[in-house]
């Protein structure tokens, strides 16, 4: 009965790695909107059985990422415009209401840690590290959500991932990334001055601005294909 446990566990563990490295590939776009998921091939690659790659399809498909099409296949979700700026929008709401309530509760401790992470930030981009500024990117609008509670912290993640597979290394993106820099550190001076309002508007302002440059994407892309 013991080793039945281990063995559950490793499976358990197996599983929900092969599910993280797809969602992985999809986010990071190795594997593009539109392309076909060849099971046999990714298990091969993988070094695993093609169970834990149809069980990893089916949660990608209950986040949308991935949808079956009958008799074709299974394939990477493309985002419409339309959903762009849906998920733009909602996602404005909830960090705005988030950066409302951290304008006006926040610890010094999390300012401090949000100065450093603005450091972190700067540091990246003078490196070209883009990479790196996503994962400060993620840790400051994370910190800012985290205000608003759990749910509202899930839901702009799961938002971050629907649209991160859109953004590229390209000259573009480095320079959106430039823009961005400068609107954290305006939402930023807005929470260290207590200013909800201000707070507010800077954050909207960022997510209007992220969705301009997302539907350029798109709209290049639709163009040459």
């Amino acid at each position: 009965m013991r080793s039945e446990k281990i063995m559950e566990l490793e499976y358990t563990d197996l599983r929900n790695a092969v599910y993280k490295k797809l969602e992985e590939m999809i986010l990071s776009g190795e594997i593009k909107p539109k392309e076909k998921i060849l099971e046999n091939e990714l298990a091969k690659k993988l070094g695993v059985s093609r169970t834990p790659i149809r069980e990893a399809l089916n949660k990608l498909e209950q986040k949308n990422l991935v949808v079956r099409i009958p008799h074709k296949g299974t394939y990477v979700r493309e985002i419409s415009l339309d959903e762009v700026e849906e998920i733009y929008i909602i996602r404005g709401l909830l960090e705005g209401n988030a950066v409302r309530i951290a304008a006006t509760k926040i610890s010094d401790d999390d300012l401090n840690e949000l100065e450093n992470i603005l450091k972190k930030m700067k540091e990246a981009l003078d490196k070209d590290d883009l990479e790196a500024f996503a994962v400060e990117n993620e840790a400051f609008h994370n910190k800012i959500t985290s205000y608003a509670g759990r749910l509202s912290l899930d839901l702009v993640a799961n938002f971050r991932d629907r649209i991160a597979r859109y953004r590229s290394s390209t000259t573009p993106y480095k320079e959106r990334c430039e823009e961005a820099y400068k609107e954290h550190l305006e939402i930023f001076r807005a929470i260290k001055n207590k200013d909800p309002d201000s707070a507010e508007q800077a954050i909207i302002k960022h997510a209007n601005n992220g969705l301009k440059k997302v539907k350029e994407i798109l709209l290049r892309n639709s163009k040459l294909e």
